[in-house]
């Protein structure tokens, strides 16, 4: 599986690529979060209890988790698939039946939230996949709006924490955790607004440990069921 990831992450590596001199150049870029970035955050985060306390308290605890997870497997599955958009169709092929019986949970998922069908964000050129991240955040695929209709804007950003947490995952498979830091603010930002701690996302907002890619892949597995669990246990919103 590793070989094929690593074969088949040919659009990945461009877009990294396109990167690494924009990376070399900003080392200040955990300085992007100074105190009114935060100050910023928590101003929203107020917003979002306020609109968000009755429903929250009225859903079950259950739900908070589920919609990061119905994000996180969408990130996590839209990225692959636009990743080898452009790969001849017997790879395209490989990718979608190595990721069908996470897709079908997904949206089996998302029916049982009450969000309805669950599709994937496709990309059909190099373009398209490099702003998977802003695509998801700008609601491409109109979930994210269904998901705070029927729950709550706090349920909102969950599932938009769960998307950029599963792309960043994704792309830790071929980057050696350059996408985690560059989703860093996406990440920070829906997790303050959905009232996670620091402590539970920074983790996967930050390039692993390790030696190897195998070895960076384990550390941030630890760090994302670290962060799945933090979820499961949050409070309601007062």
């Amino acid at each position: 599986m590793w070989r094929f990831l690593l074969i088949t992450f040919g659009i990945t590596g461009l877009y990294l690529g396109l990167n690494a001199f924009w990376l070399s150049l900003t080392p200040w870029l955990d300085a992007a979060f100074d105190g009114s970035r935060v100050a910023g955050w928590e101003r929203e985060a107020a917003e979002v209890r306020e609109a968000s306390g009755d429903a929250d308290k009225r859903l079950p605890a259950e739900t908070r988790v589920a919609f990061y997870r119905l994000g996180f497997h969408l990130g996590y599955s839209s990225n692959l698939v636009g990743s080898v958009a452009l790969s001849p169709p017997e790879v395209q092929a490989r990718m979608q039946e190595a990721l069908a019986p996470r897709i079908k949970a997904t949206q089996d998922l998302g029916r049982a939230l009450g969000v309805g069908e669950v599709s994937l964000l496709t990309s059909s050129n190099a373009n398209e996949f490099g702003r998977v991240p802003d695509r998801l955040d700008e609601d491409e695929l109109g979930l994210a709006s269904r998901v705070e209709t029927v729950a709550s804007r706090r349920h909102r950003h969950l599932l938009l924490l769960g998307m950029q947490v599963g792309v960043a995952a994704s792309m830790l498979q071929a980057s050696s955790g350059e996408m985690a830091v560059l989703l860093r603010p996406r990440i920070g930002r829906h997790a303050t607004l959905a009232g996670v701690p620091p402590a539970a996302w920074e983790p996967v907002a930050t390039a692993p440990a390790g030696a190897t890619p195998e070895a960076q892949w384990d550390a941030y597995q630890s760090a994302l069921t670290a962060l799945d669990a933090a979820i499961a246990q949050l409070a309601p919103l007062r």
